[in-house]
């Protein structure tokens, strides 16, 4: 297998950015002693928080994202 030269410069970033613009992760959190749902971009960042992960995955489909569940 041959490997292209400049594919050994692509950072986790410049990978979290391909073709993830759409996506967002949904993963459990405790946050003041109670169960929520945080919703991160691509890179991490987290985007916001809900209070089931019912919630999340609607709140992210109704902004045109496809939520995917992390663990």
């Amino acid at each position: 297998m041959t490997t292209h030269p400049e594919a050994r410069n692509v950072t986790s970033l410049d990978l979290a950015k391909l073709g993830n613009q759409h996506m967002v992760y949904v993963k459990p959190v405790r946050h003041e002693g109670r169960l929520l749902f945080s919703v991160h971009a691509s890179d991490g960042t987290q985007l916001w928080l809900a209070e089931s992960r019912e919630i999340a995955f609607a709140s992210a489909r109704q902004q045109g994202l496809e939520p995917l569940e992390i663990h």
